[in-house]
């Protein structure tokens, strides 16, 4: 089994790039992700910012070539999300 954390440059560069899910490949469709930073609204929010690139997780438990997405593959300290 493989995890991988990619990211594009937009939702489009992800589709044309992404293989379609199966029982064998997962695709889990982050989208944007916001990061905290240390401002707040007038309410007492606080604001974000959008890190760059449209994310996508991968699970894949076969033994499939996966090296075409090799080029997107990114190794976040902290994942906006993660397989359970």
């Amino acid at each position: 089994m493989i995890d991988l954390y990619l990211r594009f440059a937009d939702e489009a560069a992800a589709l044309a790039a992404v293989p379609s899910a199966d029982e064998a490949f997962l695709v889990d469709v982050v989208g944007v992700v916001r990061i905290p930073i240390q401002q707040w609204t007038d309410d007492g929010e606080q604001l974000t910012r959008a890190r760059r690139g449209w994310h996508v997780n991968i699970r894949c438990t076969d033994d499939r070539d996966l090296s075409a997405l090799d080029p997107f593959i990114v190794t976040p300290e902290q994942p906006a999300r993660v397989w359970a």
